[in-house]
């Protein structure tokens, strides 16, 4: 998976929220908050690759990828970020099939 796919993904998962009242039940589970790391790292310079636009409450993440790890911005949680080893990422999908 990379950082397109999982911003799309999560995207599709509150959009189903909001309209059907339930989304992903992997996601609906905390799934994408046990990645959470609250490291103090700032937040690169350069472009996301990708943006889940609906994610954190309209606030976005802004996703990157480094080596082996997805890794997503919140603006309104400037104190971290999401780091998402791609082998979790793909485990998410076969899950949530």
């Amino acid at each position: 998976m990379n950082a397109r796919e999982l911003a799309r993904y999560y995207d599709l998962h509150v959009s189903q929220l909001w309209r059907d009242g339930s989304g992903n039940p992997v996601f609906e589970q905390g799934w994408l908050e046990q990645w959470w790391v609250a490291d103090g790292s700032a937040e690169p310079s350069d472009p996301p690759i990708a943006t889940s636009l609906l994610a954190a409450g309209g606030a976005g993440i802004r996703w990157r990828e480094r080596g082996d790890e997805l890794v997503g911005y919140v603006s309104t949680r400037p104190d971290g970020c999401y780091r998402i080893p791609r082998p979790a990422a793909e485990r998410l999908l076969s899950r949530a099939a």
